[in-house]
């Protein structure tokens, strides 16, 4: 069998659209709060080593997880336990280099919406 996995992503996205959407979701504050501080954190050990980059804060239903993310020209860490600090709380973590030159750094927070279930 040969299967094209190129648009794999694109198939599971469609997926979970289809997928019945009776339940509610809630912020679960504890954790949206603890991804707004780390943002907040990021931006203050950014701007220590002028590394300059939009920080973008998205929340992505489907998998009620929210994320923090930026894009940089360059990436410096003068306190790494500072920088251990800022993504202790998160549930992931990555950097990674773009095509562009540019490094990119996302921080992801899993839970950050409550389902809540409805009663049959």
């Amino acid at each position: 069998m040969n299967y094209n996995f190129e648009n794999l992503f694109d198939v599971l996205v469609e997926f979970f659209n289809t997928l019945p959407k009776d339940r509610v979701k809630i912020i679960n504050f504890k954790r949206y709060q603890q991804m707004l501080k780390t943002a907040a954190m990021l931006k203050e050990c950014l701007s220590k080593t002028m590394c300059e980059g939009e920080i973008t804060i998205d929340v992505t239903e489907q998998f009620n997880l929210g994320s923090v993310s930026t894009t940089l020209d360059s990436l410096t860490i003068d306190n790494p336990s500072e920088f251990i600090n800022i993504v202790s709380q998160a549930d992931n973590f990555e950097i990674y280099p773009l095509t562009n030159g540019k490094i990119r750094i996302d921080i992801t927070f899993q839970s950050v919406l409550k389902t809540i279930e409805k009663e049959v």
